[in-house]
């Protein structure tokens, strides 16, 4: 529950974060503006790109902390759902890891059985095999 309720927190933050410059870009009529290049003098019209510098740039520690809540919600999620499977499916983090290690390594040794069976069983029958 540790972890869900900080998934949804970051995500409100997010979308709070993004209702923010939703409403900076709409109070400052960003998208029917223009913008010039300082170094060439050269003017662009509002495009996605422009406008997502431009609030960067006007507004960098908002748009820092709306970004790393967008990513921390992703991962947040998707770790909290990792961990609801575990709990659905009755296994702990390290049962998991230890299965799957315990798996690895009897796959390796299958194979390495099926490479002897092959290669030295049939060439090793007992017909041609002579005692003294």
């Amino acid at each position: 529950m540790f972890v869900g309720s900080h998934a949804v927190i970051c995500t409100y933050g997010a979308f709070v974060g993004i209702l923010v410059f939703m409403g900076i870009i709409e109070e400052q009529k960003i998208w029917t503006s223009q913008f010039i290049n300082y170094k060439t003098g050269e003017k662009f019209n509002a495009t996605l790109w422009i406008v997502l510098r431009y609030l960067f740039d006007q507004e960098f520690a908002f748009a820092f902390v709306t970004i790393l809540c967008i990513t921390m919600s992703i991962m947040l999620s998707l770790f909290f759902a990792y961990h609801l499977w575990l709990a659905m499916t009755n296994v702990t983090t390290n049962e998991r890891y230890k299965n799957a290690a315990l798996f690895a390594y009897f796959t390796e040794k299958q194979e390495f059985l099926n490479f002897w069976k092959q290669n030295f069983d049939s060439h090793h029958n007992p017909e041609h095999v002579k005692y003294f």
